[in-house]
């Protein structure tokens, strides 16, 4: 937390030193950062798809079986799925517990169905969303994804595949520059 708050504060101005020790031109320092911006949105705004998808799965499954403070826990779920930093099962456990109360084989086997809206949310739609504006395969942001998650932890979640899109920027701006030269 106190890296993301220095980095909020100090940002510009280590971003400003980190280009003047760079060999790069104003153009490539351009696209570098906007490379970088792009995928801080796209993140966010797959994360916050996350979120959205969770939280309706959840919204439907309580409204077919009748649980009661719908809106509270649709909530709950939503920014329980929003937060890279929680399991997105976090968001499934209490509805299901109400639904096991009435019926369990059926908590049960939402349990199984949420667990694969689980899987397909994080790892089809999320890639795709990341790599959507950018010209990156989904399948090296989901490898980034996973890695990030293994070596970061899980704020991996955003840092791999932002040193996945840094990384294929700088090989662009490497094959330009080999291209020009020959």
């Amino acid at each position: 937390m106190l890296t993301w708050h220095s980095g909020n504060i100090n940002g510009s101005k280590w971003l400003k030193e980190f280009f003047e020790l760079t060999p790069l031109s104003t153009s490539e320092q351009t696209k570098i950062k906007n490379e970088v911006q792009n995928g801080v949105k796209n993140i966010i705004y797959a994360n916050l798809m996350s979120g959205v998808i969770h939280a309706l799965v959840v919204f439907l499954m309580m409204i077919l079986f009748g649980v009661n403070n719908i809106f509270l826990l649709t909530i709950l779920t939503l920014f329980i799925g929003i937060l890279p930093i929680s399991p997105s099962e976090f968001g499934y456990i209490i509805p299901l517990a109400i639904i096991f109360n009435s019926n369990p084989l059926i908590a049960v086997l939402l349990a199984i169905f949420a667990e694969l809206v689980i899987l397909f949310v994080n790892y089809v739609i999320t890639p795709k969303i990341i790599a959507s504006s950018q010209e990156i395969n989904q399948t090296l942001i989901l490898t980034s994804i996973l890695s990030g998650i293994g070596i970061f932890g899980i704020m991996g979640f955003i840092i791999g595949p932002l040193i996945m899109l840094l990384i294929q920027t700088l090989f662009e701006i490497l094959k330009k520059n080999q291209n020009l030269q020959t």
